[in-house]
């Protein structure tokens, strides 16, 4: 697995099996933060409850916590980490405790990143498929495995959900009508759901498990992201 620097600055990596970045090339950190966290407006809620799909680096998840934050929301975040694969959870504990990136001339930081660096190394080192970790009303979860098989055993429904497998070329079963039926059935009415991808059949497969579905912010490609809300 390649490091790749992208170009805000912040670290990704090439997966070779599907040779793919797990981010764009404009910018991780960015992504993110505008394509999710921001696009969502994370900080509206109370209480929040996360779900990142394909998690990854926790990119996603460590910059929503970053801007419920910021926003003075303290309440009490719940975040699920859902992965699969165990090579990119081990590159999380390879970088740095608070992710610096550069947007708009401007060097940044996402300093919460050591939550998640420590709840995925407890998870790692525990040889189990599920690990909570709880501290400073940040309560992390990480669902190791199938998303479709695992998410059923969670006991609460999701306000925001970040879902960003790789593209539908390289797994077209991650964006196919099934799982986002999934996704529609444990989230709360008027939960959001972002993603990068705005393909056609994605739209379709997300209107056809129920979503509204709108355009979300352009960022380094020409089409927008795509933003589905459970009306």
């Amino acid at each position: 697995m390649d490091l790749y620097i992208t170009d805000d600055g912040s670290r990704t990596f090439r997966n070779k099996e599907v040779d793919q970045l797990y981010h764009t090339k404009g910018g991780a950190i960015v992504e993110a933060l505008e394509k999710h966290a921001r696009a969502l407006k994370v900080w509206e809620k109370e209480n929040p409850v996360i779900f990142d799909v394909c998690s990854g680096l926790s990119y996603s998840a460590a910059c929503a916590f970053e801007e419920i934050r910021r926003h003075k929301n303290n309440s009490l975040v719940t975040i699920y980490l859902f992965e699969n694969d165990r090579i990119i959870l081990e590159k999380n504990l390879e970088l740095p405790e608070s992710l610096e990136y550069t947007q708009d001339n401007t060097s940044q930081n996402i300093t919460c990143y050591h939550h998640f660096k420590k709840a995925i190394k407890g998870f790692l080192d525990s040889g189990k498929t599920v690990y909570n970790s709880k501290k400073d009303h940040l309560q992390i979860n990480i669902i190791f495995g199938d998303v479709q098989s695992t998410i059923d055993s969670i006991k609460e429904d999701a306000d925001f959900v970040f879902f960003a497998p790789f593209s539908p070329v390289a797994t077209p079963e991650m964006w196919a009508s099934e799982i986002f039926g999934k996704l529609y059935s444990h989230m709360n009415k008027g939960g959001k759901l972002s993603t990068y991808s705005y393909a056609r059949k994605v739209r379709e497969a997300l209107k056809d498990s129920g979503f509204s579905v709108h355009n979300g912010p352009i960022l380094a490609r020409r089409s927008p992201s795509v933003i589905a809300v459970k009306e």
